[in-house]
């Protein structure tokens, strides 16, 4: 929850999401600590390209551990998450739409996007994603290239690694 916590202090209201049940309490708990749970509101739920009941795959259960993934793998510790495609959480609950994403969840990045279409359309100003490996292929299924369709220009922030910025264009 850094980056929660640091659009939180900057007095932005903001909707954060973590799938892992010990990465969402420890996501709830830091919020809690730093006085930020009035501004940080904590979904125990995964983004996903299209509605339904998915398994996160998770190397390990622990707090702040990564390599999890919704798609198979084998070994590993199992849990149920209900999955939503961005642009449903935001109709079904009448959620608030972002001005701006940050993405990181470790491989299904393009899926998540593919299901925020209508949302990148029509209100996200800037997207900070991760791009790693299959998530930058060429071909109209990478990232940037779901994201120039939706309207959107990299940004190139110097240093950044694996870090992407996208603005509308």
């Amino acid at each position: 929850g850094l980056y929660s916590l640091l659009a939180a202090r900057r007095g932005l209201d903001v909707l954060a999401f973590e799938p892992s049940a010990a990465s969402f309490a420890a996501l709830a708990r830091n919020a809690e600590i730093n006085g930020l749970d009035d501004r940080i509101a904590a979904y125990c739920l995964a983004f996903v390209e299209k509605t339904g009941l998915v398994t996160l795959h998770m190397a390990s259960s622990a707090a702040g551990h990564s390599m999890h993934s919704i798609e198979a793998r084998a070994g590993g510790v199992r849990q149920a998450v209900p999955g939503f495609s961005v642009d449903d959480f935001i109709a079904r609950f009448n959620a608030s739409p972002p001005d701006a994403i940050k993405l990181d969840v470790d491989g299904i990045e393009p899926a998540i996007l593919r299901g925020a279409g209508r949302t990148l359309r029509e209100h996200v100003r800037e997207v900070l994603v991760e791009i790693d490996g299959a998530n930058a292929a060429a071909g109209g299924n990478g990232i940037p290239e779901i994201l120039a369709e939706c309207g959107f220009v990299e940004i190139p922030i110097p240093g950044a690694g694996r870090n992407r910025r996208f603005v509308r264009r």
